[in-house]
C-alpha cells in the first residue's frame, strides 16, 4: 500500500524538507555572519581611515606653519627694506665711495640672513647698481663688470609697477643668468620693492632673491617622514616639488610640459578649481591640501603669488582600499562558510527530525496507526464538512458502517498479527471499491466507516454497499492460511435538510448496522430519501 509513510516516500519526502531547510539555515547565518564581519571590518576599516585623515591634515597644517613661519622671517627684512629705502633715496650715488656704501649695507645683510641668493639695487632703466651674491656661506660684492641689465625681466617691471609703500612677490621659478637657466636649477622668489623719491618719481628698485630650497627641502624631509605624499604646485597645477624631480618645473622647461597635477591627478585638479575642500576622500587618496600665501599678513595684495601645498595618502599603501576591504571580507565570510554550513547541518537535522515526529504525532492523532485509513475523530470532521457543503451545494450524501463478522475468531486461530493482516487486506479492499472523493476510515478494532457524497440515486448506495460485501467476503490469503469474513453494513442516506450534526446521521448508520448484524449478518440495509 502506497502511504505518505511508506518507507520510500517517508525517505524522499524528509530528504526534500531537509536540503530546503538545510538552504534556508545556510544562508541566513551566513548573512548574519557576513553582516557581523562586514560591520567589524568596516568599522576597523573607518577608524583606521580616520586616524590617517586627521595625520594627513595636521601633517599639511604643520608643514604650512613652519613654511608661513620662513616667509614671517622675510617680514623683518622687508621693514629693514624700507630703511634701505630711506638711504637710497637721499643718496645721489655720483661716486664709486657712495655705491660701495650701500653695496657694504646689502653685503652685511645677506651674510646675516643667509637665505638670499641676491640682494640688488637695480636702477629705473633696469640696470643693476649693486649686486651682493651670496655663496657657499658668503656675501661677495659683485664687480662692475658682473652687473647685468634686467629691464626685460618681469620682476623688475613689476616691482617698478608697485605701489609706494608696498611690496613685490613673484612667482616662485628657477633662476636666470644672462638670459638662461641657471644650472643647477635654483628655486628662486624675488621681494622687490620701488625706491621713490621725495617727488613720487620712481628712482629704481631694491630686489631680493629668496632661496625657495629652503621651502622645498622642508617638503622632501616631510616626504621621507609623514603620511602620503606632499606636492607643492603653482596656480597653473605646475609641480614645484614632486616627489619625482624629474617631473618639476614644467612650466619652464618644454620637456616636463606633461607633468602636472592636471595630468596626473584630474579629478583633484578640478576640486582645488571649485575650492570645494580642505580634505577629501577621493576613491582610494585621501587628499588634504592647505593654500600658502606668503604676503597675506603682510600688504593686501590679492594678484601676490599663492601655492598649493597638497598631500596625497594612497590607501592601498597601508591596505586600506575598498577593493582591499571588500576583498577580506569576502575572504573571511568564506573561511567562516565552513563553520556555518556545519551548523545549518545540526540546525536543519534538528528542525527536520522535530517536524518530523510532529507530523507523526498529528497524523496518529487523526489516523489508524495499523491501516493508516482516518480514524473516528477525523471521520467526524469529514462528516461535519459533508454537512455544510451540502448545505451550500445542496447534494445528497451517505455513511456506510460496516462491522467485519468472523474477524475475532482469526483472531483466536490464527493470531493477532494475521488479524492485522486482515485489517490490512480488508482497508484496502474498501477504498478500491469507491470513489477519490469518498472517505474511509477505521472506527473500532473491526469497525470501518465510509462516507459517500454527490450522488444522485440512493441507489447508488445499495450497489456501493453491495460491492463493499462482495469485496470483504472474498478470501483472504495469508501466511498462516486462508481465511474468509463477512461483513455487516449499515447505511444512512440523507439530503441537504434531513441532517445538522455528524453524529446524528453517524448514531443511524450504527444503529442501521447493528440491526444488520442481528437480523443475520452479511447483509445491507439502507435508508431511502
Amino acid at each position: 500500500m502506497n502511504t505518505v509513510y511508506d518507507d520510500k516516500c517517508i525517505k524522499h519526502a524528509f530528504y526534500n524538507k531537509f536540503w530546503f531547510v538545510l538552504l534556508a539555515y545556510f544562508i541566513a547565518l551566513l548573512l548574519v555572519v557576513a553582516a557581523i564581519i562586514s560591520y567589524s571590518f568596516y568599522r576597523d576599516w573607518d577608524e583606521a581611515v580616520e586616524h590617517i585623515k586627521n595625520d594627513s591634515l595636521n601633517n599639511v597644517k604643520s608643514l604650512d606653519s613652519k613654511i608661513f613661519m620662513m616667509f614671517d622671517s622675510v617680514k623683518a627684512d622687508l621693514i629693514f627694506l624700507s630703511k634701505l629705502n630711506a638711504t637710497i633715496r637721499y643718496k645721489s650715488i655720483l661716486d664709486q665711495a657712495d655705491r660701495r656704501q650701500i653695496a657694504d649695507e646689502f653685503q652685511s645683510f645677506a651674510a646675516t640672513k643667509g637665505m638670499y641668493d641676491q640682494v640688488r639695487y637695480i636702477d629705473s632703466s633696469g640696470n643693476e647698481i649693486v649686486r651682493v651674491n651670496y655663496s657657499n656661506g658668503k656675501a661677495e660684492i659683485v664687480p662692475d663688470d658682473g652687473l647685468q641689465n634686467k629691464a626685460d625681466r618681469y620682476y623688475f617691471k613689476e616691482t617698478m609697477a608697485v605701489r609706494r609703500d608696498n611690496i613685490y612677490l613673484s612667482p616662485l621659478d628657477l633662476n636666470i643668468e644672462h638670459h638662461e637657466i641657471e644650472v643647477p636649477y635654483k628655486p628662486m622668489i624675488r621681494f622687490g620693492v620701488p625706491v621713490y623719491l621725495d617727488n613720487g618719481e620712481v628712482r629704481g628698485c631694491v630686489v631680493l632673491n629668496y632661496l625657495a630650497a629652503n621651502i622645498l627641502s622642508r617638503i622632501r624631509i616631510a616626504n621621507t617622514r609623514d603620511e602620503g605624499v606632499f606636492y607643492l604646485i603653482n596656480r597653473e597645477g605646475y609641480f614645484l616639488s614632486h616627489i619625482d624631480a624629474k617631473k618639476e618645473w614644467g612650466f619652464m622647461l618644454s620637456a616636463r610640459e606633461r607633468y602636472n597635477i592636471k595630468n596626473e591627478y584630474p579629478e583633484i585638479w578640478q576640486r582645488l578649481k571649485e575650492a570645494a575642500f580642505v580634505q577629501e576622500v577621493i576613491g582610494d587618496l585621501i587628499v588634504s591640501y592647505t593654500v600658502i600665501k606668503p604676503l597675506q599678513y603682510v600688504i593686501d595684495n590679492t594678484a601676490a603669488p599663492q601655492w598649493t601645498l597638497i598631500n596625497i595618502v594612497d590607501l592601498a599603501e597601508w591596505s586600506l582600499s575598498k577593493q582591499q576591504l571588500y576583498y577580506k571580507i569576502i575572504r573571511y565570510v568564506v573561511l567562516c562558510a565552513f563553520g556555518v554550513l556545519v551548523v545549518s547541518v545540526i540546525l536543519a537535522r534538528i528542525m527536520v527530525q522535530r517536524n518530523r515526529l510532529e507530523d507523526e504525532l498529528k497524523h496518529r492523532l487523526y489516523y489508524d496507526v495499523l491501516t493508516e485509513l482516518p480514524n473516528r475523530r477525523l471521520l467526524f470532521d469529514c462528516v461535519s464538512q459533508v454537512i455544510r457543503d451540502s448545505k451550500q451545494d445542496k447534494f445528497n450524501y451517505a455513511v456506510l458502517c460496516i462491522d467485519l463478522n468472523g474477524f475475532k475468531a482469526i483472531n483466536d486461530t490464527k493470531g493477532y498479527k494475521a488479524g492485522d493482516q486482515v485489517l490490512k487486506i480488508a482497508a484496502q479492499r474498501m477504498k478500491s471499491m469507491v470513489r477519490e472523493c469518498d472517505t474511509v476510515a477505521r472506527i473500532g478494532s473491526d469497525e470501518f466507516a465510509v462516507i459517500i457524497s454527490r450522488f444522485e440515486s440512493a441507489v447508488y448506495c445499495t450497489k456501493v454497499a453491495d460491492k463493499l460485501l462482495e469485496s470483504l467476503g472474498r478470501e483472504y490469503v495469508l501466511m498462516e492460511g486462508v481465511v474468509n469474513i463477512g461483513a455487516s453494513i449499515g447505511v444512512a442516506v440523507a439530503d441537504s435538510e434531513k441532517y445538522e450534526a455528524a453524529d446524528a446521521i453517524f448514531t443511524e448508520a450504527e444503529d442501521l448496522m447493528r440491526e444488520v448484524k442481528n437480523s443475520g449478518k452479511n447483509n445491507a440495509v439502507k435508508v431511502d430519501l
